[in-house]
């Protein structure tokens, strides 16, 4: 779980800064575009298409705030440490 204020209030900055159209939802096109930023990695697409059914539990094809921090807080999750903090670095 997050641990702290600073925690939870990064992860609401990097939700809202990959929410492009500012309507509480993170498309597989948000997430690719962020991704695309951040990370150096050739199958951007099929990374998002794994987190995508790894955590869109309500299978609408985006991804709420509760699911995003389900994501980040799970061990398994494909948003992993070094990746979110890259992340962070990028919109703070």
């Amino acid at each position: 779980m997050l641990t702290s204020e600073e925690e939870k209030a990064d992860l609401l900055k990097t939700f809202q800064a990959l929410d492009l159209n500012g309507d509480g939802q993170l498309s597989r096109q948000e997430l690719i575009k962020g991704f695309k930023e951040v990370l150096n990695i050739e199958n951007v697409e099929e990374e998002v298409d794994a987190i995508m059914k790894q955590v869109d539990k309500n299978s609408n094809g985006t991804l709420d705030y509760s699911e995003f921090v389900m994501a980040t807080i799970n061990k398994e999750s494909l948003f992993n440490k070094k990746r979110l903090e890259t992340l962070f670095k990028l919109f703070d």
